[in-house]
């Protein structure tokens, strides 16, 4: 018997998990991005696509023109410009006049995020058994040198301590508490001093470069050269033309990522293929079985009618038989009775004849002559019953012969039925052959139990019906399917698929030039270092510092524990969890919950090790805090960004009680009034507040702009209330997708007032706590709440009602 700890069953967990939600994707079209052309530019080789809204994600674009779909093989993505939203392809020579004829608005950069899930399932059913709790320190790794012109607080240099003397660390802190240009630059410091190579990495690509961003200043300050820094992966336009010398070559990436993203698009495709070819078999199996069940419905009230007329005409031979059979009977027993008659009367008559000779013979025939007389006359008498008796004896015989004739006759016509009912029987199961419980139906037609059998089979045929109509609609569309296509479709992609491998080994070969050994800095999001790097001797870091841990999903940071090596975890875990398409609803369901890995934050890496599955299901479902047994927490109580009003607030509703802010920093609080007025539009939208944002933005052009609402229907009324910020919808987002943003300004869109969902900081099902906390933390100078005033002013258990007490009116 195998027993499975519960590392085992976490990887299980992990797989499974990976499977049902990239189904849920599959299934729910979800894990899809579109982004409208606006704009077709030829130049030489090359095509300029002007998209209508920010791709985010450049790596994994395909083209879609009308309703064909071409791959990432056939476009080549070049480089994207985040300024101007324009992708730059060069697309192979029959799709390049296709995509030059094209109308604008027929064609559509979609990315499918769906390999991602595909990904990191892979990757637990190949190092999924490699994963376990840090337990070692490189003890040659001392403090970092400090500058002279900026010393650690007491709590920033326990932190950065912590994490170099522990195996497994949580550096917990508020925005600009320094936990990642102070506290993460030094720890990186530290060991590019001591010659040791680390991972930064984040769950996404901006936070990559705000760690960057935060941490090369630091390192060179103190001598260590930008060519000591890989980062790795498509860098933005921004970061490239900054940090040039620290990209990868960009051509090898890009191609390396293009490559590896077409193969597991051709293995998606592949596998979509065969279901299609599994689908257009049962397809075919449905039609031929609705095929059948038309003609049987056709044939059966004929074929019924002719079997029951053949089994009444035996049931009436049946009856005639026994009446036959009735009268012989009687016929016998009266034949019985004359015969004993017979006999009394023959013994009489041969009594009155010897009685007759007797009196006949010598002197008696004169002496007795009237007794002679009397004797002959008896004797008359008795010879004329007895004649009589044999004649109806006679008659019977007779009788009995026609009954006996007439039966053998109607046996034979009996049997000549059987024969009948037999064909037709025959012919009924050949009828009924295409399903089984129906041909069992007809099977069970006996011609002395015809009735029920009859009954049965009518009821099978309309099962069978019932069944049908419920199984068609599953094959909807599968009728434009052919055979021949989708078969001569999978050779083309079992070649393509070969093709790519070819590719991608002569890439990795390629590849394998790039000086990685040589970098004592590697920064990529989490799934690059995951694909790229597998966790073997020769790609092992010395130290993992995964930056905005709270955001990266379980399923993803657990992962970083099988490189053998200390684990440092940074972030807020009172901001947003990571997002996931599947709602927590679908998660609660037996079936699916597996998939909680992929929502639940990396916070709770440890209970891979300590809880059963099921226990980490109910620790997402319940909201319950992560436990920090095994991952040491370090906490930065001191924010440099906020003053003592604003932490107090936060102090009190989202952090420890020893939070504070700084008296010579803060970042302003205004309060845009906008009441609440009766929906007209989409739910969760309000136009007084997308009218006062407007206005502001108008009157405020100086200013760096985010707008941030909790809701998508907001997020789409304000951009379409501001068509001045056309090309530039990067800066109107909801708050989940503001994750690793900032601006100087924010104006955050509440929408909300008594049916609050995500505003609501005291419902933990809706996170509306940490919703709001992050919402806060995106602005860098001045937050500005638009909302209705009136009522919020009022929640004074709310988080945004406190806000509101600290903020000051802000005149548009």
């Amino acid at each position: 018997m195998i027993v499975r700890t519960n590392l085992d069953s976490y990887i299980q967990t992990a797989i499974h998990g990976s499977e049902i939600y990239y189904q849920y994707l599959r299934e729910h079209q979800r894990g899809l991005i579109e982004n409208k052309v606006e704009r077709i530019q030829q130049s030489g080789k090359y095509v300029v696509l002007t998209l209508r809204s920010a791709l985010k994600f450049p790596d994994t674009a395909q083209i879609r023109i009308q309703n064909q779909i071409h791959t990432i093989e056939q476009i080549k993505p070049i480089e994207y410009n985040e300024k101007t939203n324009e992708l730059t392809v060069r697309p192979l020579e029959p799709f390049r006049r296709e995509l030059i004829c094209a109308a604008a608005h027929d064609v559509t950069v979609i990315s499918d995020l769906r390999f991602l899930v595909k990904r990191i399932e892979n990757w637990y059913r190949s190092y999924g058994s490699k994963i376990h709790l840090p337990v070692k320190t490189d003890k040659a790794v001392p403090m970092p040198s400090f500058s002279t012109r900026k010393k650690p607080s007491l709590e920033q240099e326990k932190a950065i301590h912590g994490a170099l003397s522990y195996p497994f660390s949580y550096i917990w802190g508020a925005p600009g508490t320094g936990k990642t240009q102070f506290v993460l630059a030094h720890c990186i410091l530290a060991y590019a001093q001591a010659g040791k190579p680390v991972w930064i990495t984040a769950p996404t690509n901006n936070a990559v470069e705000q760690m960057l961003y935060g941490v090369l200043p630091v390192l060179e300050g103190a001598g260590v050269q930008r060519e000591k820094v890989l980062r790795m992966g498509v860098p933005s336009q921004r970061f490239r033309s900054q940090y040039p010398e620290i990209c990868e070559d960009a051509v090898t990436a890009r191609e390396y990522a293009r490559i590896d993203d077409e193969i597991l698009q051709l293995k998606s495709q592949m596998a979509d293929n065969q279901e299609q070819q599994e689908r257009l078999a049962c397809y075919r199996e449905l039609i031929e079985f609705e095929s059948a069940q038309i003609r049987w419905e056709a044939e059966m009230p004929s074929l019924l009618q002719q079997i029951t007329a053949v089994q009444e005409k035996y049931q009436a031979l049946q009856n005639d038989c026994l009446e036959l059979r009735g009268r012989r009977f009687l016929a016998e027993a009266d034949r019985e009775q004359l015969q004993k008659h017979e006999t009394q009367s023959r013994a009489e008559a041969i009594r009155l004849t010897k009685q007759a000779e007797y009196y006949g013979n010598s002197w008696r025939k004169w002496f007795c002559k009237g007794k002679r007389e009397k004797a002959l006359q008896l004797l008359q008498q008795e010879m004329r019953q007895l004649d009589q008796l044999r004649e109806a004896i006679h008659r019977i015989n007779m009788d009995l012969v026609g009954y006996t004739q007439k039966e053998v006759e109607i046996r034979q016509q009996q049997t000549d039925c059987g024969q009948q009912f037999t064909e037709k029987w025959k012919e009924i199961q050949r009828w009924t052959s295409y399903w089984n419980p129906l041909m069992k139906a007809a099977s069970q037609l006996h011609i002395n139990k015809f009735t029920a059998g009859v009954a049965d089979l009518r009821g099978q045929t309309q099962l069978a019906r019932k069944l049908l109509e419920e199984r068609r609609p599953k094959y909807l569309g599968c009728e434009t399917l052919s055979e021949e296509t989708l078969r001569a479709t999978r050779s083309s992609l079992e070649q393509r698929y070969a093709d790519a491998q070819a590719r991608k080994s002569q890439i990795e070969a390629a590849e394998s030039t790039i000086p990685i050994q040589d970098r004592l800095v590697l920064a990529a999001t989490v799934d690059t270092c995951l694909h790229r790097l597998p966790p073997d001797k020769a790609n092992r870091p010395a130290h993992i510092f995964l930056d905005e841990a709270g955001y990266c999903a379980m399923i993803k940071g657990t992962a970083l524990l099988a490189y053998d090596c200390p684990v440092t975890f940074l972030g807020d875990h009172m901001q947003l969890p990571p997002v996931c398409e599947m709602p927590d609803s679908k998660i609660e369901l037996p079936e699916s919950s597996d998939v909680c890995l992929w929502a639940q934050s990396a916070l709770y890496a440890e209970d891979a090790f300590s809880q059963h599955p099921e226990q980490i299901v109910q620790t997402y479902i319940q909201h319950w805090p992560a436990r920090f047994d095994q991952m040491i927490r370090l906490d930065l109580t001191h924010t440099y960004r906020f003053g003592e009003e604003l932490a107090s607030v936060l102090a009190q509703f989202v952090y420890p009680r020893d939070f504070h802010g700084d008296s010579q920093h803060s970042t302003d609080i205004y309060c845009l009034y906008a009441p609440k007025v009766k929906q007209t539009g989409k739910k969760r939208t309000s136009q007084t507040e997308c009218a006062a944002i407007a206005a502001y933005v108008c009157t405020h052009p100086e200013e760096q702009i985010g707008i941030i609402t909790p809701y998508k229907n907001q997020r789409e009324a304000i951009r379409k209330a501001l068509p001045s910020m056309a090309g530039r919808e990067e800066n109107i987002l909801t708050v989940h997708g503001s994750q690793g943003r900032e601006w100087d300004t924010v104006l955050l869109s509440v929408v909300d007032t008594q049916d609050k969902w995500f505003t609501d900081s005291n419902r933990l099902e809706s996170n509306g706590k940490k919703l709001i906390n992050t919402a806060v933390s995106r602005a860098k100078r001045k937050l500005i709440l638009v909302c209705d005033a009136a009522y919020w002013e009022k929640q004074s258990s709310q988080l945004i009602g406190h806000l509101l007490s600290i903020a000051a009116h802000c005149a548009i």
